[in-house]
């Protein structure tokens, strides 16, 4: 059999090719459908193009290159199915992680724009998770460690609790005790007015007959235990008119309820609560016994030997908020003497503090105000270390005397939130000891009966104020004599 040659019968296999109809509609009918004569027409197309390749492979040119070819691609990279892609290349908007911070070649299309190498986590060197996490818990552990520590030692030093246990053995130590207790009963001089403050805890009398009609369904009970049993003049508690105290206490009421609903700071409550409470109980002693009250919480301890002491160091100096003082009239013998004493003194004062609305005002009584759900302990170090510096104060005044003379009680009130306290404070000097008589409850601000037993509470301790505390204070220290008009 004559052997068949490729080459010279690839002329004829050309000519019957270019015979063949390039539409498929040429075809005959008998292929069926129009998808199978499509169908039937690329067969045809793919059989010339095999026949052409086995017979002259560089004779018959390929499909054109296209004009961009494009990568192969990537296996790895899922491909996403039934969403439609736009021709043109779209930058990515989504920022890489911070910890994807390793670069790796990647194919880029011919038809985009370079871009900067993508970030992977391929190249990083592969940890051990235990390692991971053990270097991880170990830094937690160090920086727990070191706020745990840092936040210990800080309360440690500023512990309210610490504070007053190192005040117990300052060289002049306070210890508090409960009013009444055996062997601290209250000194004499001072055990009406205990009576008179423990009577007005019972709250009978409180209210004047002349707002019965006003407080009938107010009061939370309505007793008329509650009211004076005495006829009244139209106004009382030192001229103020009796309906005007009584809108004055609903007012405290509900701004007391406010702040502390609202938990409000101290400043909140001394602005709405406790001013307006001390000008209700003292407005009729300011003009006619020169008694009123100062803001102190701007009045520092004038110099640090005043505070007490701890194996010779001085404490940290505290405030408090208001006082009740002596207010003389300008120009009267009272004023002027205690101008002339202030002139011999090293900060031109006659108080623990050089605060200049304070220089010529004798602090009587003493305030300080936590709000509700504030610090006891921390209060109490501040009363404390107030109240010790106004003793060594008074003994600074007196001189070389100042060992040998019984000074006088210092009343302390303490607030916190709603609830008002009363504190006693008594010198022991012969022992170098302060006594605080604890136990004292003046009232609430939570209900009207709690007010007007505050109220009351602080105009007997205003009497007191005008009463003995002033004449030991001017026989005292001025050696002056007011009944007689004398200086000794």
């Amino acid at each position: 059999m004559p052997a068949f040659d490729i080459c010279s019968q690839s002329g004829s296999v050309e000519s019957w090719l270019a015979e063949q109809p390039e539409d498929p509609e040429d075809y005959e009918p008998s292929l069926g459908s129009d998808r199978k004569r499509l169908s039937r027409h690329q067969h045809i197309d793919s059989t010339k193009r095999c026949c052409l390749r086995e017979i002259e492979p560089n004779s018959v040119s390929m499909d054109p290159p296209k004009k961009h070819q494009r990568a192969p691609p990537d296996k790895k990279k899922k491909r996403d199915v039934g969403i439609l892609r736009s021709p043109f290349p779209v930058r990515s908007r989504t920022r890489q992680r911070p910890d994807e911070a390793v670069f790796e070649d990647n194919d880029q299309e011919n038809d985009q724009t370079p871009r900067p190498k993508t970030l992977s986590l391929k190249s990083l060197p592969k940890l051990d998770a235990r390692e991971v996490d053990a270097e991880e818990s170990s830094s937690h552990d160090r920086s727990t460690s070191n706020t745990e520590t840092t936040s210990t030692s800080r309360k440690r030093s500023a512990s309210p609790r610490k504070a007053r246990q190192r005040l117990m053995l300052a060289d002049v130590g306070v210890i508090p005790v409960t009013i009444g207790s055996e062997g601290f009963e209250l000194p004499k001089d001072v055990q009406i007015l205990g009576h008179d403050l423990r009577r007005l805890q019972t709250q009978r009398g409180l209210l004047p007959l002349s707002i019965h009609n006003d407080a009938r369904g107010v009061l939370e009970f309505d007793d008329e235990m509650y009211y004076s049993e005495q006829p009244e003049p139209a106004e009382t508690l030192h001229g103020l008119n009796h309906k005007e105290v009584w809108k004055t206490v609903l007012f405290i009421r509900d701004a007391a309820q406010e702040s502390f609903d609202e938990d409000s700071p101290e400043s909140s409550w001394n602005m709405t609560v406790h001013a307006p409470i001390l000008q209700t109980a003292l407005r009729g002693h300011w003009k006619s016994q020169e008694v009123w009250y100062k803001d102190l919480t701007t009045a520092r301890v004038y110099d640090k030997d005043l505070l007490p002491k701890v194996q010779g160091t001085s404490v940290k100096s505290k405030m408090v908020d208001f006082g009740i003082v002596i207010q003389p009239r300008r120009r009267s013998t009272l004023w002027k003497e205690i101008v002339e004493l202030c002139k011999s003194q090293a900060y031109h004062t006659i108080n623990q503090t050089d605060a200049p609305h304070l220089c010529r005002t004798p602090i009587a009584i003493s305030m300080e105000v936590k709000r509700a759900g504030g610090s006891e302990d921390e209060a109490l170090v501040q009363l404390e270390t107030w109240v010790t510096a106004h003793y060594n104060n008074l003994k600074v005044l007196l001189g070389s005397s100042g060992q040998e003379v019984d000074l006088p009680i210092l009343p302390l009130l303490q607030t916190q939130g709603h609830e008002w306290r009363l504190i006693i404070a008594e010198m022991k000097s012969e022992e170098n000891l302060i006594i605080l008589h604890r136990g004292i409850k003046l009232g609430s601000t939570d209900n009207i009966l709690g007010i007007y037993q505050i109220i009351a509470s602080i105009d007997r301790l205003a009497q007191w104020v005008s009463g003995d505390y002033r004449t030991w204070w001017t026989r005292t220290v001025l050696g002056y004599d007011e009944r007689n008009d004398t200086v000794a």
